[in-house]
C-alpha cells in the first residue's frame, strides 16, 4: 500500500493522493528505511523548527519591548508639561512588566523542558508496552520486520513468534502475509485503546505536512509576547501610534499660540490610553480570546459599527484586527441606506472619508485596522447623522474640486441657509480656492464670509486658525486670506508665529503683509 502512494507520487507529482514536495516527501523517503531513521528525521525537523520559531518570539518580545522602553522617556517628559499623561505613563510601566515576565516565564519554561528531556536515563529498560510505544507505525506498513518484542502482546507468542511470518507461512499457515500483517496491527490497536484501519493510517502519513503544519499553527499562540498575536498586533498598531503623537508634542514648541495640533495629539493619546487598558484586561484572558461582541459592548460601539465589524470579521476568522479593504466593503454595505437617499452617487466617497479618518497623520503605513481605533472614530457621535454630515460634505467637497464658478455657487448658496460652521473640510477647500487667486471664485467665497457673524462667524475664525496648521501649503495660505477677510488684530499673536516659523516662504510673507495691515489700522485708531 505505501509503495504504491509513493509511486504514484513519483509518477504523478500533482495526484491529490501525493504530499507537497518538501518534507513530506522527505519523510516518506525516511520511514521506507526503519523507524530510527523516522524518529531522526523528526527530532530533526522539530528542532529547526523550533529554533526558527524561538527567534522569532524572541525578536517579537525584544521589538514590543524595545518600542516601549522607547516611548516611556517620551511620555515622561511630555508628562511634566501635560497633566494629562499620567494614566498612558502608569499603563506603559504595567505593560512592560507584563512582557518582561512572561519573556522570564517563558524562557524559564524552555529551560525546564530542555532539563527534563536531558535528565532521562538512555538506556532505560523497556517493558512490552513501552517496546511497542516506542515502535513505529511504519514498521507494520513497509512489510519490514525489525523488532522481536515491538506489541506487547503475549497472548499471540504461542508456538512461533507472529513477527517471523515468513517461517510462519512456510510451516503450513492458513491465509495471506497481508491478512496475518492486518490482524496483527488491529489487534495491537486494541491493546492500545485506539482502532484504527490501514486506510486511516495511509492517510496519516500521505497527508503529514498538513498535520504538522496545522500543529504548528494551534501553538503560535504559546509562542506570542502576550499570549495570542492578535493582541500583539494590536499592541504593536497601537504603540506606534502613541510613538507618531509624542513625538508630534515634542516638536511643538511651549510658546506656540497654535493650539489645534497640540489639543488634537492630547485627545488622540487619551483615546490610545484607554485602548492600551482595554488591551491590558483581554491579555489576562490570554490566549483565549473573549468573545468579540463582548468587546465591542465594553468599549461602547453603537450598534451600527459592531455590525460593520462583526460582518468584517466574522468570515476572516478574526477578532481584534482586520484588513481595510474588507472593512471598506461592509461600511458601504451599512451606510449605503442613509447616504443613498440624499446622495446616491456619494456613498464610496463617504466610506473613503471614513477610512481617510483611519489613516491621520500619527498612523504608520499599514494595511489593517484594529477594532479599538475604528469604534474610536464614532465615539461620542450618533451614527446616523454623523453619517449624513459626511454625506453633505462629500457633495460639498466634490463641487468645490471642480473649481467651476456655478457648482462653487451652489455650494455657497447652501452654506448661507445653514447658520452652523461648515466641517472643516469643507472650509479647507474653501480656503484653498481663495489661495488659488480665481478672482470670481474669490468673490463667491469671500462675499460668504463678510456676511458671517455672532456665532457663526467666532466659529470660523476658530476654524480657519485651526487650519493654520495643515499639512498642505495651499490650506494654510488659503486660512490665511480668509482671516484676512476677517481683519480681527486679535489674532496678531498666532499671525506672527506663522510669520516667523512657518515653512513656506509663500504663508510668511502673506502672514508679515497681514500684520502690517493690523499695525496701519492700530496706528489709525
Amino acid at each position: 500500500m505505501y509503495n504504491t502512494a509513493q509511486k504514484d507520487y513519483v509518477s504523478n507529482p500533482t495526484s491529490p493522493r501525493s504530499p507537497p514536495p518538501n518534507q513530506s516527501l522527505a519523510q516518506l523517503g525516511a520511514t521506507t528505511n526503519s523507524p530510527d531513521a523516522t524518529r531522526e528525521f523528526n527530532r530533526k525537523f522539530k528542532n529547526s523548527s523550533e529554533t526558527d520559531t524561538n527567534s522569532t518570539v524572541a525578536s517579537e518580545v525584544f521589538g514590543l519591548l524595545e518600542m516601549i522602553e522607547e516611548i516611556q522617556p517620551k511620555a515622561n517628559r511630555m508628562y511634566r508639561e501635560y497633566d494629562e499623561l499620567s494614566s498612558l505613563v502608569n499603563l506603559l510601566a504595567q505593560w512592560h512588566t507584563l512582557i518582561k515576565m512572561n519573556k522570564k516565564v517563558s524562557q524559564s519554561t524552555k529551560k525546564q523542558s530542555i532539563h527534563s528531556i536531558n535528565s532521562l536515563p538512555r538506556n532505560h529498560p523497556m517493558t512490552s508496552s513501552t517496546a511497542s510505544d516506542e515502535l513505529d507505525d511504519t514498521v507494520l506498513i513497509t512489510n519490514e520486520i525489525h523488532s522481536e518484542n515491538d506489541s506487547g502482546i503475549d497472548s499471540l507468542r504461542q508456538n512461533c513468534s507472529p513477527y517471523v511470518l515468513d517461517g510462519y507461512n512456510k510451516n503450513g499457515s492458513k491465509g495471506s502475509r497481508e491478512g496475518a500483517r492486518f490482524r496483527q496491527l488491529k489487534e495491537r490497536r486494541k491493546s492500545l485503546g485506539a482502532l484504527m484501519d490501514s486506510a486511516e493510517i495511509e492517510k496519516l502519513y500521505l497527508e503529514s505536512d498538513y498535520f504538522w503544519q496545522t500543529a504548528c499553527n494551534d501553538n503560535n499562540d504559546n509562542h506570542t509576547v502576550t499570549g495570542s498575536s492578535e493582541i500583539d498586533t494590536c499592541l504593536q498598531y497601537h504603540l506606534n501610534r502613541i510613538l507618531k503623537c509624542l513625538e508630534s508634542l515634542e516638536s511643538i514648541e511651549t510658546d506656540c499660540p497654535l493650539v489645534y495640533k497640540t489639543s488634537e495629539m492630547l485627545k488622540r493619546l487619551e483615546v490610545e490610553t484607554v485602548t492600551l487598558d482595554d488591551l491590558l484586561r483581554i491579555a489576562k484572558s490570554a490566549p483565549a480570546l473573549p468573545n468579540i461582541s463582548n468587546v465591542l459592548t465594553e468599549i461602547e460601539a453603537c450598534p451600527e459599527v459592531q455590525e460593520i465589524w462583526l460582518s468584517t470579521c466574522y468570515p476572516l476568522n478574526s477578532s481584534l484586527i482586520v484588513p481595510k479593504d474588507k472593512l471598506k466593503t461592509q461600511i458601504k454595505l451599512q451606510i449605503a441606506h442613509i447616504t443613498e437617499q440624499i446622495y446616491p452617487h456619494l456613498v464610496s466617497r463617504v466610506a473613503e472619508s471614513i477610512i481617510r479618518l483611519l489613516n491621520d497623520n500619527v498612523q504608520k503605513e499599514t494595511s489593517n485596522v484594529t477594532v479599538f481605533h475604528f469604534v474610536g472614530i464614532f465615539k461620542g457621535r450618533h451614527f446616523e447623522p454623523y453619517i449624513e454630515n459626511m454625506g453633505h460634505d462629500a457633495w460639498m467637497v466634490t463641487l468645490l474640486d471642480t473649481e467651476q464658478i456655478q457648482k462653487v455657487a451652489q455650494v455657497v448658496d447652501r452654506l448661507s441657509n445653514v447658520p452652523v460652521v461648515p466641517p472643516l473640510e469643507s472650509l479647507k477647500h474653501l480656503g484653498v480656492l481663495l489661495a488659488r487667486g480665481d478672482f470670481r471664485i474669490s468673490m463667491i467665497v469671500e462675499q460668504y464670509l463678510r456676511q458671517a457673524s455672532g456665532h457663526l462667524l467666532s466659529d470660523l475664525l476658530s476654524s480657519y486658525l485651526c487650519l493654520l496648521e495643515d499639512d498642505t501649503t495651499d490650506a494654510r495660505l488659503g486660512a490665511l486670506k480668509a482671516l484676512a477677510i476677517f481683519d480681527n488684530p486679535r489674532i496678531s499673536k498666532q499671525i506672527t508665529y506663522v510669520a516667523e516659523h512657518d515653512s513656506s516662504e509663500d504663508v510668511r510673507r502673506f502672514a508679515t503683509s497681514m500684520l502690517r495691515g493690523f499695525e496701519e489700522e492700530v496706528t489709525r485708531i
